[in-house]
């Protein structure tokens, strides 16, 4: 969901953007809500599940937070 961009003219194809808009309408399908989100900006991030415990994960710059 980042922009590989500083700014937002300057990414033409917004990957990012595109790649969270198809990821939600998956898990709407799917009937799976969204509780929190991390997106947007130029950093790039990491999510973890943990399955068994249903805790998702996102590290930023080395600094793993809970959503």
């Amino acid at each position: 969901g980042a922009s590989s961009h500083e700014n937002e003219e300057d990414d033409h194809f917004q990957i990012g953007k595109r790649n969270f808009t198809i990821f939600r309408k998956l898990l709407w399908k799917n009937e799976v809500l969204l509780r929190a989100q991390e997106v947007g900006g130029t950093v790039s991030r990491t999510l973890s599940l943990e399955v068994g415990s249903g805790n998702v994960n996102v590290k930023i710059n080395g600094v793993v937070s809970e959503l």
